[in-house]
């Protein structure tokens, strides 16, 4: 058996399918947001450092061997006194372009290996907004379409009850209880010839001797 739905207000139904349809519409441009932010940064990530990285360990390699050229031929030069110079700076110069090679080939490894974590997330998220996306499609539409024909329904029965305009559904107030009768004693009542009911007198009391 099909039970019925108690409403106390069509203000109220009417505002819940107002923010059902702004909340179907804020979703569907949060969802085009972020698939849009998903999709830039994949193409950073994938695409963009890659490249860059490369290119920068390519570039390292020809810093290195430039400060192997400039060691050695720092190597076969002499001073003036004849004696083999110390090469500290030629040193220190191929040490900082090693390391700089080491730093761009670290990155590259880095990139790689962010880029796989980045796409398997992406599909992850990929397949819970596609629930998501179905629905505010299908489900959303749905309650709103239902809530419309409850609207329809409601509108119609005040239009009946109330012709001269809407009537707020509200709760009933409740009775307010009226106080129970105060019991009678029995001595104290006396029927009239009448019928009616009446006080007896009370007694006099007797004085004092």
């Amino acid at each position: 058996m099909t039970r019925g739905a108690y409403v106390g207000s069509i203000r109220a139904v009417r505002d819940f399918r107002a923010a059902l349809v702004t909340f179907a519409q804020e979703a569907r441009e949060a969802i085009g947001s972020y698939e849009m932010e998903v999709r830039r940064t994949l193409d950073w990530l994938l695409e963009a450092q890659p490249q860059y990285w490369k290119l920068e360990v390519r570039k390292c390699e020809d810093r290195v061997t430039e400060a192997k050229i400039e060691l050695e031929r720092r190597r076969n030069s002499k001073l003036p006194g004849g004696e083999t110079p110390s090469c500290m700076e030629e040193r220190k110069a191929l040490e900082r372009a090693r390391a700089r090679r080491q730093y761009a080939e670290e990155k590259v490894e880095s990139v790689r290996k962010w880029g796989y974590v980045a796409q398997r997330e992406e599909v992850e998220y990929a397949g819970r907004a596609n629930q998501f996306g179905g629905t505010l499609d299908v489900d959303l539409p749905q309650a709103i379409a239902t809530l419309d024909r409850v609207l329809t329904t409601l509108e119609s029965y005040l239009a009946i009850s109330d012709p001269g305009g809407e009537r707020p559904l509200t709760t009933p107030a409740a009775p307010v209880p009226r106080p129970a009768a105060r019991p009678i004693a029995p001595d104290t009542v006396a029927e009239s010839p009448h019928g009616a009911t009446i006080d007896k007198p009370a007694a006099p009391r007797s004085s004092d001797p």
